[in-house]
């Protein structure tokens, strides 16, 4: 299996700021696919570089998880079991890249969730209004003596209306795909931990 590193300007989940973009595990035998005519070339590169970004992106949202369970951990000598934490059924896509049907299939079934997908093209900087949004709110509260009453983020950003469209990608129930794109995931990590982890 060949495998693409997207650091290309080093990294930030995690922090690496010394990585560089990788094209690892090729072979004889694998070589032959690269040297087959110009357009299939560059589908192989496309779609490894799809999957370098996918993987990437999986690793981004582990560390989320893990960041929001560790805030929840009971006492030490208690049960350590986590509580609450940050366990999404489903993400909001965004960007150019939300737009090739390919890489919606490819993330689905990497994260395991449902993918759904605004219809603001500036859905991120939608998502800043929404939290300055919700800023502005906690702080209309409290210059009316309103000290009790708190706006969370969450709470404003579920009451606002975004336009979605009709369309939900789902992950694949295939597990020959999900087990190749797990096998994958794992290359992806090996190479990146063995090159760029430097704890």
């Amino acid at each position: 299996g060949i495998s693409f590193l997207p650091y290309l300007g080093g990294e930030r989940t995690p922090n690496w700021p010394h990585a560089s973009g990788s094209l690892l595990g090729l072979t004889f035998q694998n070589m032959k696919h690269f040297s087959s005519n110009e357009e299939h070339r560059i589908g192989l590169f496309y779609r490894l570089a799809m999957e370098g970004i996918t993987y990437l992106l999986a690793d981004s949202l582990e560390s989320m998880k893990d960041a929001c369970s560790n805030k929840g951990k009971v006492a030490e000598g208690e049960n350590s079991k986590k509580k609450g934490g940050f366990n999404p059924k489903r993400l909001l896509v965004v960007g150019g890249g939300s737009k090739n049907e390919l890489w919606r299939q490819m993330l689905a079934d990497v994260l395991d969730l449902d993918l759904c997908f605004p219809l603001e093209a500036e859905s991120a900087a939608l998502g800043a209004a929404f939290q300055a949004g919700a800023a502005v709110a906690a702080n209309e509260c409290n210059q009316v003596g309103e000290d009790d009453v708190s706006v969370s983020v969450e709470d404003f950003v579920s009451k606002q209306q975004i336009d979605m469209e009709e369309s939900v990608v789902k992950p694949t129930e295939n597990e020959g795909v999900k087990q190749l794109y797990q096998e994958g995931l794992k290359r992806y990590r090996e190479w990146s931990n063995f090159l760029f982890d430097s704890s």
